[in-house]
């Protein structure tokens, strides 16, 4: 499993990015809480609109997973516990 993790600002083009089916091959909202919006980008406005009081510039974390490595060994490991 590969973690990257990066701060940044933008809030919009991050949503748009993490919403993108064309680009990204599994695309699901888990939660979103702590917010008065329901959809990813209203959320971002709202965390965009409180850092605007701050000097912060990166207000969002990111952590993308690459889990393609891990599910293979994963998956092989218990192919091979079965037999």
């Amino acid at each position: 499993m590969i973690l990257k993790g990066s701060q940044r600002g933008n809030g919009q083009n991050l949503a748009a990015h993490l919403l993108n089916v064309s680009d990204n091959e599994h695309v699901r909202l888990h939660e979103l809480r702590g917010f008065v919006s329901e959809d990813l980008h209203g959320a971002f406005h709202e965390v965009e609109a409180i850092s605007r009081g701050t000097r912060c510039r990166q207000y969002l974390f990111s952590l993308s997973l690459s889990l393609r490595d891990f599910q293979h060994q994963h998956t092989a490991a218990g192919s091979r516990g079965a037999a």
